[in-house]
């Protein structure tokens, strides 16, 4: 912005989603799911155990974003986050007006009005760095500066492992595209391919730092998430390729579903296709491997935050079209200075409620609010609050087993050191004095361990009121917003190994 006052005017109309973004991370208490806790606990002790940070599960740029908020709590994190959302709108601002928008704010606006990034502004996952990575990269690809949007997208797989496929879908327009024509000569010459093959930098960076630590030249392969292959274990029988359509207009939110179809149609008419091309690619891409049950897709609406600021841009060019025809509407063309000013007066007055209005539907979205957790989640942390009780000193704190996410960030328990998974051996191995924290959802259902196997193992259950206080527990009241199979019968013990039994 060549005129930073008037960029922040241009934008202020984003400021009521933007405060209640910040108010919502400022009053949630948990995490938005499991993949939340992960991506945190990753950031956590990465600099404890560095070798976290070349995770592939855990994303590098991941761990590295969140690494020093995560150092001062979940909380630091999830407002951290906020940079996410601000880029994001920011971003999709850019491209509105690189597709001849008037008010970019109605670009940003349409990015944080969708909920499904909305809650990702104040959670830590990794969509929306994602889309805030890849948005900046088409930016300088729009602009022609082609080097530039190479050295940006060459890091999206260190993100989200999409970006090995935008990668391919790059190099090819690096190939083909005849806007590159001027800078790399023809099409498909030896400079383009150079061009193309800087793309996967970033993953050759991402290897070779990995060879000091694991000493092997396939490591990254050694480390892929055994359920990230040919069979993905999410999900029964082979899907409709459809459901990712109907993704896109639910993340798109379907009050917003008309003017992004007629952005897309207007963009598509201007020959400013790469974006469309890219928001097509990453839905059939996603289509094909949830159909196909492929590199773990659990068909999730939420991968398609990754294109949070294109689609915003859509948005955005197709609603201020039609702001323009609203403001102009009874105004006397006798001026043209005034009638100016007179319409761009009404047009903030209308982005402005259009925000408000924003914001209002936004809450009506059933995650959209605070995280506070489900009835497992408070049961963790009545947990954790009665192990740092108990073990004040964090250097004389027991070896712990837990399979659920939410006791280590609230216990601050070290995954790798200190704590491990209901699994046979941590569990027969456990010294005198290991603290098991067992709970339906997560030990019992997936870990197949129950209450018995833990008596069997030398395991003796601590007393509820000792833990948690005098029932009845708040966790004890109403199930979540939507039923969840996983909790029914929903039940927790804290256990602690007080023998050692002769056979194992």
């Amino acid at each position: 912005m060549s005129d930073s006052k008037a960029g922040l005017r241009a934008y202020a109309p984003v400021l009521p989603l933007f405060l209640l973004a910040a108010a919502n991370g400022l009053l949630s208490t948990a995490f938005l799911e499991a993949d939340d806790v992960a991506h945190f606990e990753y950031s956590r002790w990465a600099v404890v155990h560095p070798e976290a940070i070349l995770e592939v599960w855990g994303r590098p740029l991941i761990t590295l974003f969140y690494l020093i908020p995560a150092q001062f709590g979940p909380q630091a994190a999830r407002l951290w986050s906020l940079s996410l959302g601000a880029a994001a709108a920011l971003l999709a601002g850019a491209l509105a007006k690189r597709f001849g928008a008037k008010r970019p704010a109605t670009a940003a606006l349409a990015t944080l009005a969708m909920p499904y990034a909305f809650v990702q502004s104040y959670a830590i996952m990794t969509e929306l760095f994602f889309s805030v990575v890849l948005a900046a990269g088409v930016l300088f690809w729009r602009d022609r500066r082609f080097v530039a949007a190479v050295l940006t997208l060459t890091w999206l797989p260190l993100a989200r492992p999409e970006g090995f496929f935008l990668g391919v879908f790059f190099g090819v327009a690096a190939l083909c595209d005849r806007g590159a024509t001027s800078e790399f000569g023809r099409r498909f010459s030896l400079r383009r391919f150079g061009l193309a093959l800087g793309l996967g930098t970033g993953t050759v960076v991402w290897w070779l730092a990995g060879l000091p630590f694991y000493r092997s030249a396939d490591w990254l392969l050694a480390r892929w998430p055994k359920n990230w292959g040919a069979e993905s274990p999410y999900g029964e029988g082979r899907p409709s390729p459809l459901f990712f359509l109907a993704f896109l207009a639910l993340v798109v939110t379907p009050p917003l579903v008309p003017a992004f179809v007629a952005g897309v149609r207007r963009l598509w008419t201007a020959r400013f296709r790469l974006e469309i091309l890219v928001v097509g690619f990453i839905v059939v891409l996603h289509s094909v491997l949830w159909t196909f049950r492929l590199f773990g897709s659990a068909g999730y609406p939420r991968y398609l935050v990754t294109l949070a600021p294109l689609l915003g841009a859509a948005t955005g060019i197709g609603l201020d079209g039609w702001l323009d025809r609203l403001v102009r509407r009874g105004v006397p063309a006798t001026d043209p200075v005034a009638e100016a000013a007179r319409t761009e007066r009404r047009a903030v007055r209308f982005l402005f409620a259009g925000a408000v209005l924003a914001a209002g539907l936004v809450l009506l979205w059933p995650n959209a609010r605070p995280y506070h957790g489900d009835v497992d989640v408070k049961t963790l942390k009545a947990a954790a609050a009665w192990f740092l009780r108990t073990y004040p000193d964090p250097v004389g704190r027991p070896f712990v087993v837990v399979d659920h996410p939410a006791f280590r960030p609230e216990a601050d328990v070290d995954a790798d050191g200190r704590s491990s998974r209901f699994e046979p051996l941590p569990l027969a191995f456990a010294p005198l004095g290991a603290v098991a924290i067992w709970e339906t959802k997560f030990a019992a259902r997936y870990s197949k361990v129950s209450r018995a196997d833990l008596a069997r193992l030398g395991f003796e259950e601590v007393p509820k009121r000792e833990v948690a206080g005098e029932p009845p527990y708040a966790w004890d009241g109403p199930r979540p917003t939507f039923p969840d199979p996983e909790l029914d019968g929903y039940d927790w013990g804290v256990f602690i190994r007080t023998r050692i039994p002769l056979s194992r």
